[in-house]
């Protein structure tokens, strides 16, 4: 019964993300040449130039609802503007809302009904901004600084 709110937040959370935090998210592998040939064409692909990857595994699976919602709240207060909505929806229903698809999550292992007490479908349209969002606390300072600088950063 949740799936209809989980589609909508997380289109109305992704798309809120990438503009608040101008981080590009790259869905084919040809969008990296086009990236790296602008970025060299502005001067900026050097000798010294570092590319670097990394994989936090089951991340989806593992993270703490209520350090989840206590890092969207902050982003939420910290990027909505003064009338406190995003497409009319305040951030307490937000809140609201996010809080019921992460509590109302069930499965069935071996003819057994389970609660998801922690993480979230790694398939559910709300997992991966919530994600986003969440490691976004972890690199503030490094995103600024690359923003500030008009480096390139990516997520897949």
């Amino acid at each position: 019964p949740t799936m209809g709110i989980s589609r909508y937040l997380g289109r109305l959370l992704g798309l809120f993300f990438n503009d608040a935090t101008h981080c590009k998210k790259l869905h084919k592998a040809y969008n990296v040449i086009h990236h790296m040939e602008f970025y060299q064409k502005r001067g900026q692909l050097r000798p010294t130039t570092l590319f670097v990857s990394f994989n936090i595994n089951d991340l989806c699976l593992n993270f703490s609802h209520q350090q989840v919602m206590d890092a969207l709240e902050h982003f939420l207060h910290s990027y909505i503007s003064s009338d406190h909505s995003i497409q009319g929806m305040t951030i307490a229903t937000i809140l609201q809302l996010v809080g019921l698809v992460l509590d109302e999550q069930y499965f069935i292992y071996s003819y057994k009904l389970y609660q998801q007490t922690a993480g979230s479908a790694s398939g559910s349209s709300l997992t991966i901004p919530l994600v986003y969002i969440y490691l976004f606390y972890w690199q503030p300072d490094l995103l600024e600084d690359l923003i500030n600088k008009n480096e390139l950063f990516f997520r897949h």
